[in-house]
C-alpha cells in the first residue's frame, strides 16, 4: 500500500512539473512516461491529451483544449439499479465480470477539439483533420476533415474539397517531425502546394537523400 501510494504521488508530481505545453508537444521522454504510467499512446506534436482515460490513442499534431471529456461507459439503464456499486468492481462489492463495457477512443492526426467538448461512447474514433467546436457533444463518428459543432455535434462545413483531402491523405505530412514541416510554413495556407512539397520530401527519402 505504501509503495502504491508513493508511486501514485510520484506520477502526479511528475505530471504537475512536466505537463507544460512545450513538453507535451516536443518531449519524447514525456510521451514515453505518459504511455507507461497513464496508458495513453500519443503521437508527436500533440497536446492537451492528459484528460483522456487509459487506452486512448492520439495521433500526431492534435490540439485538445481544456475541459474535454470522453465518457467511456454508461450506467446500465436496463438493470434494476444504475448505481455504480452494483457493477463497478473497484467499489468492492462485485466481481469484475459484472462491470460495464468501457469503450476506447482513437483520435487521428491533425485533430482540434475545442474547450469543454463531451465525447460519448458512441463515438470511438475521431478521424484525421476533424475540428470539434467548443462545448459540443459528440454522439457519432465525424467524417474526416469536417468541422462539427453543437448538441449533438453536426457538420458545419468541410475544411477542404475532396481533391485536397485526397492529397493530404496521400502526403501523410503528419509523419514528419515539426522542425522539417516548419520549413514549409509559408505554404500551410496553400494546401495543394504544401502537399506537393511534402511528396517531394518523400521522394527524397525513398532515394536515400536526407530530409533533416
Amino acid at each position: 500500500m505504501i509503495i502504491g501510494n508513493f508511486k501514485e504521488k510520484y506520477i502526479q508530481l511528475r505530471i504537475r512539473l512536466e505537463r507544460g505545453i512545450k513538453n507535451q508537444i516536443f518531449s519524447s521522454r514525456f510521451r514515453h512516461f505518459v504511455k507507461k504510467y497513464l496508458g495513453l499512446d500519443v503521437g508527436i506534436g500533440s497536446y492537451g491529451y492528459l484528460c483522456f482515460p487509459r487506452g486512448t490513442k492520439i495521433g500526431n499534431y492534435c490540439s485538445i483544449a481544456d475541459g474535454v471529456k470522453f465518457l467511456a461507459g454508461n450506467h446500465p439503464v436496463e438493470h434494476i439499479s444504475t448505481a455504480a456499486c452494483f457493477y463497478n468492481p473497484v467499489l468492492g462489492l462485485v466481481k469484475p465480470e459484472y462491470d460495464i463495457e468501457r469503450k476506447k477512443l482513437e483520435i487521428g492526426n491533425d485533430v482540434w477539439i475545442g474547450q469543454n467538448v463531451l465525447i460519448t461512447n458512441k463515438c470511438t474514433q475521431i478521424p484525421n483533420g476533424v475540428v470539434i467546436g467548443a462545448g459540443s457533444i459528440v454522439t457519432s463518428v465525424p467524417s474526416p476533415y469536417t468541422i462539427v459543432a453543437g448538441n449533438p455535434a453536426r457538420i458545419v462545413r468541410k475544411r477542404f474539397d475532396d481533391e485536397t483531402v485526397a492529397l493530404l491523405e496521400k502526403s501523410r505530412w503528419w509523419e514528419f517531425e515539426a522542425h522539417i514541416l516548419a520549413k514549409y510554413v509559408d505554404l500551410m495556407d496553400k494546401p495543394k502546394e504544401f502537399c506537393s512539397a511534402v511528396l517531394k520530401l518523400r521522394e527524397l527519402d525513398s532515394n536515400g537523400e536526407s530530409t533533416k
